[in-house]
């Protein structure tokens, strides 16, 4: 295991022990039409982060690709327009 991939697994720890309420972490558990990336995405948007550069710097992934998955997280009901959650999204992290 690399540094980065350690630090990555603190991260996911600290953020599960910090706020992150208790919902649906299980990947086997996501909708079809949902990737992992995405419900990581997803649940940024749900702790307060707005943009998709900060999304980006949070989770190092490319803010290109952060923007992508947001369209599809729209296209598929899971965001408002204004990247808040709708109720789909919202029952999906619960």
């Amino acid at each position: 295991m690399n540094m980065s991939q350690m630090m990555r697994q603190v991260q996911n720890m600290m953020s599960a022990g910090m706020g992150m309420q208790s919902g649906n972490t299980d990947p086997l558990n996501l909708p079809s039409d949902m990737t992992r990336a995405q419900f990581l995405i997803l649940t940024k948007y749900q702790q307060g982060f707005a943009k998709p550069m900060e999304i980006a710097r949070h989770l190092s992934m490319d803010k290109r690709q952060v923007e992508k998955e947001t369209n599809a997280l729209r296209s598929n009901g899971y965001l408002s327009e204004k990247n808040k959650l709708t109720s789909k999204g919202l029952e999906t992290l619960s």
